[in-house]
């Protein structure tokens, strides 16, 4: 893979219409929910996991926006975000693309709060290692369930363009399972798609 860099990409320009409000801003553990993702993807960057990180968000977002800043990463507005998760997906590799070192792109959802480091390490390592052009972790507390974040190399980029409303590469991978790598990894990183999930999420619950 040579010197190739792998950048974040955050998606936080969903509607969340599960939740019933813009979720991504609400308090978790004493922090707007998106800011522990970002947390994570700055971390990465200052350990030199990742080489930078994008943060994509719908138009007016400006908390969100302002979020990305303090964290070291760069915000992007998705032009489109109407257009589902893969307009934001096109919109983050993009950027990625545009930095013209980037060989890889490492994917967040924003409502992930529990977004490990060493599972970051490990996605990127064997991306260098030339595992596969995609990898992503199954969680051992959600056994048979391949979860986030997904790691794409820059050879996949182009079937972005294939992708549709809110999907993502997983109809890919079920079309060319050969493309894709699962690594085991300990522990859950559940999504928060209703308040109910922040709820039973939290350590006191």
């Amino acid at each position: 893979m040579g010197e190739a860099s792998v950048h974040g990409v955050i998606l936080a320009a969903g509607k969340a219409e599960r939740f019933g409000r813009e979720k991504l801003t609400v308090e978790y553990l004493g922090r707007p929910l998106i800011a522990h993702v970002i947390g994570a993807v700055a971390a990465a960057v200052r350990q030199g996991t990742l080489a930078g990180g994008f943060v994509v968000h719908r138009p007016g977002a400006d908390l969100i926006e302002k979020l990305a800043r303090q964290g070291g990463l760069t915000p992007v507005e998705s032009t489109n975000a109407d257009g589902g998760m893969s307009e934001s997906l096109r919109a983050g590799i993009a950027a990625a693309e545009a930095t013209r070192q980037a060989g890889a792109v490492l994917v967040f959802p924003g409502d992930q709060p529990h977004v490990r480091g060493d599972v970051i390490s490990q996605l990127v390592r064997a991306w260098r290692d030339g595992k596969a052009p995609a990898l992503r972790p199954s969680y051992s507390e959600q056994p048979g369930t391949p979860n986030h974040p997904v790691l794409l190399g820059s050879t996949l980029w182009p079937l972005a363009s294939r992708l549709q409303g809110d999907t993502g590469f997983s109809t890919i991978f079920q079309q060319h399972p050969e493309l894709v790598l699962t690594i085991e990894v300990a522990g859950s990183n559940p999504d928060m798609d209703t308040p109910h999930d922040l709820l039973q999420s939290s350590p006191s619950s």
